[in-house]
């Protein structure tokens, strides 16, 4: 692999252009070449070492960014009341599930796709820039009855 970049950087050396390099090496090659050529070889694996431990942590990144979502999750399904719209379900709130009330699949038919979810979602709902009146909370059965007959499913057969 070393021998890869030791002919890029020797193009790179004398005076190759980058358009060329990138068809003979890719493009992945050509950029490590310019961190080789700056940083020098041994920095530049110290530098990759060091961003992959970052990357193999004990999983607490993970965790705490789960936990956000969770965190985030609830405070959206409260900012929306907080129980099912359809039965009154409040029990718990991991069962319940923010709903368009207009179904995605006929709103983006005109529009490009927007992130519908996640925690730039609930933070949107939050913070009031998404529009509250397009969304409704529904525990987890409703949801999927609401679904099934928006897409006009019956008994698992489509009618």
């Amino acid at each position: 692999m070393i021998y890869k970049y030791q002919a890029a950087l020797t193009a790179l050396a004398f005076g190759e252009s980058p358009t060329n390099l990138r068809k003979k090496f890719g493009s992945g090659t050509v950029s490590k070449c310019y961190s080789i050529a700056l940083y020098g070889y041994d920095s530049w694996k110290n530098k990759q070492n060091q961003i992959s431990k970052e990357y193999r942590k004990t999983g607490k990144e993970k965790q705490r960014h789960s936990e956000y979502q969770q965190f985030t999750r609830t405070e959206a399904i409260k900012k929306l009341g907080n129980k099912c719209v359809s039965c009154g379900y409040n029990g718990n709130i991991h069962a319940l599930e923010i709903d368009h009330i207009v179904p995605l699949h006929d709103i983006n038919k005109n529009r490009k796709k927007e992130k519908e979810y996640g925690i730039t979602f609930y933070r949107k709902i939050i913070n009031g820039i998404k529009d509250n009146t397009e969304l409704q909370v529904l525990c987890a059965n409703c949801h999927r009855i609401k679904t099934f007959e928006e897409l006009k499913y019956v008994g698992g057969e489509k009618g």
